[in-house]
């Protein structure tokens, strides 16, 4: 898969807290952000056309190349999304991406991270 999710932007907020954003066009993994000094992390995934795209958030603590694996919330479920939602990282890997396997139009996702 090539990279087809774009990294927007990380942005410092205040001392502890930080926001990234990718952009997603088509299927297939974003860049990689290392937030590991961040632990408490929500992600917020708001697809344009509801039903249509799926998301995975995904983590890796070997590098930025991975393996990665799909991270879980604070529930134990898979961050596996096919509709809005706001929901808080169970895990904390060193490296975070977000992966697209079906995209009909492009959206962002964010995941702010802070120190807890």
């Amino acid at each position: 898969m090539a990279t087809a999710v774009s990294l927007g932007y990380i942005q410092f907020i205040s001392k502890g807290v930080a926001k990234a954003q990718w952009t997603i066009t088509a299927t297939g993994f974003g860049t990689p952000i290392a937030f590991p000094n961040l632990p408490d992390k929500t992600f917020h995934f708001l697809p344009t056309t509801a039903g249509t795209t799926n998301v995975v958030l995904e983590g890796s603590n070997f590098g930025p190349t991975g393996p990665y694996h799909t991270l879980k919330t604070a529930q134990g479920v898979a961050m596996s999304f096919a509709t809005a939602a706001l929901e808080t990282v169970g895990e904390n890997p060193f490296y975070i991406r977000p992966r697209a396997s079906t995209v009909t139009a492009a959206f962002n996702v964010e995941i702010v991270g802070h120190k807890g």
